[in-house]
C-alpha cells in the first residue's frame, strides 16, 4: 500500500502575488484578478458606478468558477466533468453568466439567486432609466460582490497575497 501524500503543488501569480494551486487556469486569475480591482475602485465612486463595477466584478468572480481549469479554459477535453463540454459552453454565449453558473455548478445556486435579485436594478441604471440608485442598494451589492470574491477564492483554492 502507497501512501497518498497530503501537499498540494502551488504556483504563484506574478502579477497580484496570489497563490493558486497548479491547475487553475491562468483565465480564471486574470477573472478573479479584475473582480478585486473593481471592487477596490467601486469604493471611490457614487452610488451608480458602485452598483456597475460591483456587478460586474461579481460577473468576473462567476466567469472564473465556469473556466476554472486549465483544460476548459484551453478549450480541451480534460478529466472531471467542469470541463467535459467547454466547446460546447463556448458557442451559447447568449446564455448569462447567473444561467451558466446555476447549470454548469448548482452548487452556486444560492449565490446566483443573490446576484439575479440586482440584474434589472443594474440594466436601469446602465441604460439611464434609473438616475439615482439608493446607496444601501449599492453598498449591499459591493458587500455580496465581496463575500463572492471570497467564496470563489475559496472554492479554486486560491490564496490572496500576502500583506
Amino acid at each position: 500500500m502507497v501512501a497518498r501524500s497530503n501537499v498540494v503543488e502551488f504556483r504563484a501569480i506574478s502579477q497580484s502575488g496570489s497563490v493558486a494551486p497548479v491547475g487553475v487556469s491562468k483565465q480564471s486569475l486574470e477573472l478573479l484578478g479584475r473582480a478585486e480591482a473593481l471592487l477596490v475602485n467601486a469604493r471611490n465612486v457614487g452610488s451608480d458606478e458602485m452598483l456597475e463595477l460591483s456587478y460586474c466584478a461579481a460577473l468576473r468572480c462567476a466567469g472564473a468558477l465556469l473556466n476554472r481549469d486549465d483544460a476548459s479554459a484551453a478549450g480541451g477535453s480534460g478529466s472531471g466533468s467542469r470541463s467535459g463540454s467547454a466547446v460546447k459552453r463556448r458557442r451559447s454565449t447568449t446564455q448569462s453568466a447567473w444561467l451558466r453558473l446555476k447549470k454548469e455548478q448548482p452548487e452556486f445556486d444560492s449565490w446566483v439567486a443573490k446576484f439575479e435579485q440586482f440584474t434589472a436594478l443594474r440594466e436601469e441604471v446602465r441604460l439611464g432609466i434609473s438616475r439615482r440608485i439608493d446607496s444601501r442598494r449599492a453598498q449591499e451589492l459591493w458587500d455580496l460582490s465581496c463575500a463572492f470574491l471570497g467564496a470563489v477564492r475559496a472554492e479554486l483554492g486560491v490564496l490572496p497575497a500576502a500583506a
